[in-house]
Formats: structure tokens, C-alpha cells, sequence
């Protein structure tokens, strides 16, 4: 339980600092519900409510606080709450209560200061602030009060110091920073604080205020590059609102769009992407391109969003193209509108990693046939540890590697840029046809492209039902086998939306035509498992292994069905033999760990599981869906087993103890 506050209470920070109160004040209630004799977990929530002038929320949390002794934290922050209402006697008695208990409190003789000032003695709110300072040189809300006493005296010179040093101490405190960079504005300092909020900004690298009030200085010195890169930076980081948004179209009508030179074409790389609706992933994607990219061409769909303000925002070339239902012609238009020597196709929501710019700028520049594409793998990271040709994250990657792993689809990506290369097919299309006529040759890059599409599962039916319904015109134009490969692509799609009884029936319609299809057969298993036909699946899975031996996949599932609703013998068998041919491979080492667990071989379980974390896997989500799964079916008891074995290893978090209460409450119920 103890972790499980102190991870609420980190997010609740990273909220905090991003500007995301409401997440924020989410998090640490949640916290409160977990432990509510602690005080301290109010305390918390109370300071971001003030700090945020919420006064009248955080009294209602202070007033909540459990009986304790006359906590002289509380007290002073009552005091806070009360002066930001405009109550300032109220204050003051509880800034009195507050010193009575602690004279040297620096948050007491703070709050005390303040109340004095608003009565304008001057020099009572002076002596405080600075006995505050006394007691605590480093609280840092006391100089900037200080400052503002000097400031309205006239005396901005000492002033500034005093809110230079407050902010230096507390940069995270809201009326901390903005004094602060009042100040800054009011005597013209910018070139004096820059380094000091630069200083701030690498301390707090998540705290939107500062990273906004540095981009505000940077574009009032007019450091027009500095101030991009730092809005780049800030997109990335917290999101596009209109402030941001706005500052970067200021700055780009200024330099302009990223261009490519007459004398400079050859080595040269155009970004070709094709967009719509992209406002959430767009600034990413052109972010990890742009320090290899010469040249970003942007194709609008018709989107109704920011993204192609975005796009301009960040130095593409933005050309509309009403949608004609055909992925090619789009993806052409982009080709015929790049001047770069060289053409890297991506889409949104995928990027490069920086760890591989220096390999695409080698390749680029190097002296190479004329005549020349080159397949990149795309890694589709992925939640479904089951899936075909699935691989765990191993690390390389550690700022791009998300989900539990990743799928390759290897294709054309980079090649020159000759009028003659042209994707073809409106759904799935490739350029790797048109290559093959023109006889130009196809290598291996070995930069990954990473792609995150299947993580945002609204999206991905989204865009699956359009791929599915231009799927289905496919196939009424292809015959032989491409009608087949047409099959194979609708049932995929089909199963991707969640319409796992139409992937059924076109995989059937698929076999028809390829009856010994294990991959067909794998995947009407997969099917049926998702539909809770475990026979079904049971069956269909076992035919994909009696075809092709070696599958996995299809032994996975079988093992699913199994461990489910047949039986745990058979599941165990199955994944034993999955990991003598794939040594450590995640997804059959976490299922034998709960198959062992039901079998009776509690220890031999927590071993894999062992194996699993010190891999880095994450087991908590797997525990929990193998427990959904057998709670979905009735079995509560062999649900409940698997939760207390998730957190004897520590495998939880707060929807796991919410699960296993749903388990015990059923279990009383029954009994």
C-alpha cells in the first residue's frame, strides 16, 4: 500500500507541474481513499489547492483532515486559505495559533507577513518576513514577499535580487514565478534571468509555467530559434493550447518553412506524410524527423482539428487533398510535391529515434547507386503479447519503447526521389510494385520506425473501419490470389474492430481458397478466444499446430482455451513446448506461471514470474487479465489465487486491489 501512495502522489506532482490540475487532485484523492489516517496526504492536496487558488476547496480538504494534535502545519495553511478569500483577521488568528505552537515556523511567520502587508505595516510584514527567512533560508516564498514590499517602495533594483533569489529557492511555486518574471518584464532583465530560468527549467524539466514564461523572454529578446526549439519542446511535453500554438505561427511567419537549396538537392530528405485530424501526435512525429529532415511536406485529408496549423507551426509545407477513398493517390500527391533528393514516407502517430539520426544522415549522404530504395522495419507497439511475430521490448530503445512489446511489418520507406516511383492500391499501399518494374534495387536500412497506432485503441477501430469498408471494395475487384490476400487483409481488419464473428466468417471464406492455412486457422482461434468459445478456439488453434508445428501463436492461444475452460494439464504441456523452442518468451512464461498457480505448484508459478521481472516484463496487467478472465467464467477462487500471488510479488497497482475486492465480495455473496 505504502508504494502504491507514493506512486499516486509522484503522478499527482507530474500532473501538477503539467498543468493538469484536475488529474492532479484525482491522483492524490485516490491516495486519501488508500490511507485516510494520513495527514500528510491532505496537507499535500491542500498547498496544490492553494497554489492553485482553489481557497475554498482546500479549506473544505484541511477541514477534513483526521483529529490529530494542533498540527501547526494545518494552522498555517487554514491562514493561507483565509487571506486568499479576502479573510485576513481570520488569517491572522490562525497565523497567531500557528506561531504560538512553533514562533520559528517559516510557512506560520510567512502567512503572518502577508496578512500585515495587506494591513499596510510595513514594517511589521518586513520583520516577519525576514525572521521567516532566518529560520529557513531556503523557503523561498518569504524573499519574493519581501521583494514586493521593496517593489512598491520603489526600489526594483534590490527588489528584483529578492524575487530572483525567492524563485531560485521555490521556482515551482505559481505567485513565486510570476513575481519573478513581472519583474524581469518590468526592468527589462531579460538577459539576467534567462540563464536563471533555463537553470529552473533543467530542475523541473515538467513544470509548464516555467517552460512557458522562458519561451515568453526568449521571443520578447527576439531569439526567435531558441524560442522554437523550446516551443518544440513544450508541444511535446504538455500539449497544444492556443498560447503555444499562436507563439509558433508569430515565430514561423518570421523564418519561414524549412527549405532545400537549388545547389543542395542530392543529398537532400523530404518527409512525405499524408494527415488527418493528427493535433495529438503530429508535433512528435515532425520533432524526431526534423534534425535529419531538409524538407517537411504535410498532405491534409480534411482534417477539422490544428493539425495543419501545427504543421506550419513546425516548418512543413502543408498542400490539402480532398480524399478520394484511395491511400495512394493521396500518398502520390506528397511525392509529387517533395523537391528533396531523397523521400522518407511516415504517417503521425510514428517518429525516429535520435539514436538513429546519424545513421540516416550516413546513408543520405554517402555515395551510393543512383537507383536505390530501402525497406525500414516499423515496430507496432502493442498491448497483445500475443500476436503474431510479437517480440518483448528489450531496451535499446528506452525513450521510444512503450506497451509490451512490438510487432515488425517491414516495407519500403526511403528511397530517391524519381517521378516514377508511385504507391499503388488504395488500401495497404506500397510503392514496392512500381520498384520492381523500374528495376530499381531494394536494401535493408536497419533504422526501425516506431509506430504507435495500436496503442490508442479508439483510433485503431477508427481507422480499422475505414480500412474495412475500403477492404471490402477490394476484394470485389481481385480475383485469384489477390482475392485471397484481399481475404486475409479484411479478416485481420475485421478482428482489429472488434468484429470478431465477421473475421470468422471471411477467414472461412479465405480457407475456402487456401484450405491448409495455418495462419488462417491461428487466427479464427484467436477469434473465437476473444468471443469466449474456448472449444472453438481450442479447435481451430490445435489445426494451426497440427499444420505448422512451430507456431507459437497458434499453441498460445491453444493454451489460452485450455487454462480457461478445458484443461490445465494440456495448457501446461503445450507452453512447456512453446519454451523449448522460445527460450523466455514472455507471453508463455507469464501463462505458465498462472497455469502452474491453478495446477497446484504455487512456488514453481512465482519462479517464472520471477524470470519475467527481472526481464522487465510487466506481469501486474498479465495477472489481471488472466484473473478477469477466470472471474468472467465464474471461477472466482482460481481469480482471487492469482491476485494474491500479483501482490505477494508486488505485481499491483490500484485497479488490482479493486479486482480482487470484486472477487471477495462475489465470494461472500456466494457463501
Amino acid at each position: 500500500r505504502k508504494l502504491l501512495i507514493v506512486d499516486a502522489v509522484s503522478r499527482s506532482d507530474e500532473f501538477y507541474r503539467k498543468g493538469d490540475i484536475a488529474k492532479a487532485t484525482a491522483s492524490l484523492i485516490e491516495a486519501i481513499k488508500q490511507a485516510p489516517d494520513d495527514r500528510s496526504l491532505y496537507f499535500k492536496l491542500a498547498e496544490m489547492l492553494i497554489d492553485s487558488k482553489r481557497y475554498n476547496d482546500a479549506l473544505g480538504i484541511l477541514e477534513a483532515v483526521p483529529q490529530g494534535d494542533n498540527d501547526v502545519r494545518q494552522l498555517a495553511l487554514l491562514g493561507y486559505c483565509e487571506d486568499g478569500l479576502g479573510h485576513n483577521d481570520k488569517a491572522q488568528k490562525y497565523a497567531v495559533r500557528a506561531l504560538a505552537i512553533d514562533p520559528s515556523m517559516a510557512l506560520a511567520l510567512n502567512i503572518a507577513g502577508v496578512v500585515a502587508s495587506k494591513k499596510k505595516e510595513r514594517d511589521n510584514a518586513e520583520g516577519l518576513f525576514k525572521k521567516a527567512i532566518d529560520s529557513d533560508p531556503s523557503f523561498g516564498e518569504s524573499y519574493t514577499n519581501l521583494g514586493s514590499l521593496q517593489w512598491v517602495a520603489g526600489e526594483h533594483t534590490e527588489a528584483l535580487t529578492l524575487f530572483e533569489r525567492g524563485f531560485i529557492l521555490a521556482p515551482t511555486v505559481a505567485d513565486v514565478v510570476t513575481a519573478y518574471h513581472s519583474a524581469v518584464a518590468g526592468t527589462g532583465s531579460f538577459a539576467r534571468a534567462e540563464p536563471v530560468f533555463f537553470d529552473a527549467k533543467a530542475l523541473h524539466p515538467n513544470d509548464k509555467r516555467i517552460a512557458f514564461f522562458l519561451i515568453a523572454m526568449l521571443i520578447q529578446q527576439e531569439k526567435h530559434d531558441l524560442a522554437m526549439r523550446e516551443i518544440e519542446q513544450a508541444m511535446i511535453r504538455f500539449g497544444i493550447d492556443d498560447g503555444i500554438l499562436n507563439a509558433a505561427q508569430q515565430i514561423r511567419a518570421k523564418t519561414g518553412p524549412l527549405e532545400i537549396g537549388p545547389s543542395s538537392m542530392r543529398k537532400t530528405l523530404s518527409i512525405c506524410m499524408i494527415v488527418k485530424n493528427e493535433e495529438l501526435n503530429l508535433a512528435r512525429c515532425l520533432m524526431s524527423v526534423k534534425p535529419v529532415a531538409d524538407e517537411i511536406i504535410v498532405v491534409d485529408t480534411g482534417s477539422a482539428d490544428k493539425t495543419k496549423a501545427i504543421a506550419s507551426a513546425l516548418g512543413a509545407k502543408v498542400f490539402d487533398f480532398p480524399w478520394t477513398s484511395d491511400f495512394s493517390e493521396a500518398r502520390n500527391f506528397s511525392l509529387s510535391k517533395a523537391s528533396g533528393g531523397w523521400i522518407l514516407v511516415l504517417d503521425a502517430d510514428e517518429l525516429v529515434s535520435p539514436l538513429d539520426h546519424d545513421k540516416l544522415k550516413k546513408l543520405i549522404n554517402r555515395k551510393a547507386e543512383k537507383r536505390v530504395a530501402y525497406t525500414m522495419v516499423t515496430r507496432n507497439y502493442t498491448d497483445q503479447a500475443g500476436s503474431r511475430d510479437w517480440s518483448a521490448n528489450e531496451g535499446r530503445y528506452i525513450h521510444e519503447e512503450v506497451g509490451r512489446g512490438w510487432i515488425p511489418s517491414p516495407k519500403v520507406r526511403l528511397f530517391v526521389n524519381d517521378k516514377r516511383i508511385n504507391f499503388v492500391n488504395p488500401v495497404h499501399e506500397l510503392v514496392e510494385p512500381t520498384l520492381e518494374k523500374l528495376g530499381i534495387k531494394i536494401k535493408i536500412c536497419d533504422v526501425p520506425v516506431h509506430h504507435y497506432g495500436r496503442l490508442n485503441q479508439d483510433k485503431l477501430i477508427a481507422k480499422g473501419k475505414e480500412y474495412y469498408r475500403l477492404g471490402i471494395a477490394k476484394i470485389e475487384k481481385s480475383k485469384g490470389e489477390g482475392e485471397y490476400n484481399a481475404l486475409r487483409e479484411l479478416a485481420i481488419q475485421a478482428a482489429e474492430i472488434g468484429e470478431y464473428a465477421e473475421a470468422v466468417n471471411v477467414w472461412g471464406k479465405a480457407l475456402e481458397l487456401k484450405s491448409n492455412d495455418a495462419v488462417a486457422f491461428m487466427n479464427m482461434g484467436f477469434a473465437f478466444l476473444m468471443m469466449k468459445q474456448y472449444d472453438k478456439a481450442a479447435e481451430h488453434s490445435k489445426k494451426a499446430m497440427d499444420l505448422d508445428p512451430d507456431f507459437r501463436e497458434a499453441a498460445l492461444n491453444y493454451s489460452a482455451a485450455e487454462l480457461i475452460a478445458g484443461d490445465v494439464k494440456k495448457a501446461i504441456s503445450t507452453l512447456e513446448n512453446i519454451l523449448k523452442n522460445n527460450t523466455d518468451y514472455p507471453p508463455a512464461m507469464g501463462r505458465l506461471a498462472a497455469a502452474c498457480m491453478i495446477d497446484g505448484r504455487k512456488e514453481e508459478g512465482l519462479r517464472y514470474l520471477d524470470r519475467l521481472i527481472i526481464k522487465g516484463f510487466d506481469c501486474s496487467s498479465m495477472m489481471e487479465e488472466q484473473s478477469q478472465a477466470y472471474l468472467s467464467e465464474g471461477r472466482i477462487e482460481q481469480a482471487v489465487l492469482l491476485l494474491q500471488a500479483a501482490l505477494e510479488k508486488g505485481l499491483s497497482n490500484i485497479s488490482t486491489h479493486a479486482l480482487l475486492a470484486e472477487c471477495q465480495q462475489k465470494m461472500k455473496c456466494s457463501t
